[in-house]
């Protein structure tokens, strides 16, 4: 690459700009709209339990690189309509989406939601969580959207992710599929998977690209990428997948389709 031409992503603002211009005149938002109303209540809304809540404790959720809040008040709407008392930790770097984040939040009506703000990148807000190695405080749904692309070490996060989970707490990671072009900062989403599967010790076989043909009518960019082997713990990776912590028993995946 020509070294006098910059990348889109050295410049955030420039490239949230770019990224609004590519919403506006593209599908994005009406298919992840028409998801989060349609897929996530029963794929994820319906497997929190309120057991969760009990004692007057609030729902605390978590999303990460959350940028101006498009699908974080989407998927905090549905939630509130089971769970009304809710408490929503944002970790994002950018100033600018986070004043963007709060004027969707109120435009959803979203003003009962008790919200903690917090301009930071995930690794410093994880350091500052876990002085004593342990997160102290846990949430009972962990979105990462559309974030990923941005991270250099997917194993060591995901597990980050994964350890600030409640018993009974679900993740969601949303990607786009592998062999679509979209405007991330690396181009071809086909790197993150790339560096996804570089530590992925097993693949479901009946669950790779070849199905694409059949979820992308549907949901356009949902489709699963690999599985992730731990100790003690499976969890299947999928552009959009909820990852189900059960007590005593690790993390099971919760399909979309």
């Amino acid at each position: 690459m020509d070294s006098n031409n910059r990348r889109l992503i050295d410049n955030h603002n420039h490239y949230a700009k770019a990224f609004d211009v590519f919403c506006k005149y593209s599908s994005k938002h009406e298919i992840l709209s028409k998801w989060a109303e349609e897929v996530f209540p029963k794929v994820v809304v319906e497997k929190l339990s309120k057991g969760l809540v009990e004692g007057g404790t609030k729902l605390r959720t978590l999303g990460i690189g959350s940028a101006s809040g498009f699908m974080d008040c989407k998927l905090i709407s549905c939630i509130l309509r089971k769970f009304p008392d809710v408490c929503s930790t944002i970790v994002e770097p950018m100033q600018s989406h986070i004043d963007r984040f709060k004027e969707n939040a109120a435009e959803e009506s979203l003003l009962s939601v008790e919200w903690d703000w917090n301009q930071t990148t995930w690794q410093q807000y994880y350091d500052d969580l876990t002085l004593t190695d342990i997160p102290s405080t846990k949430f009972h749904f962990v979105s990462s959207i559309h974030s990923l692309y941005h991270i250099p070490n997917l194993e060591k996060t995901i597990k980050e992710f994964l350890a600030c989970l409640e018993d009974g707490g679900i993740l969601l990671l949303k990607l786009t599929a592998g062999n679509a072009i979209c405007l991330s900062p690396i181009g071809l989403t086909t790197d993150v998977v790339c560096r996804v599967n570089s530590f992925v010790t097993q693949y479901m076989p009946n669950t790779m690209a070849d199905e694409s043909g059949e979820f992308r009518p549907k949901f356009d960019m949902f489709l699963h990428i690999s599985q992730l082997d731990y100790p003690q713990k499976i969890i299947k990776l999928h552009s959009s997948i909820a990852h189900r912590r059960h007590e005593g028993e690790g993390y099971a995946p919760e399909y979309l389709y």
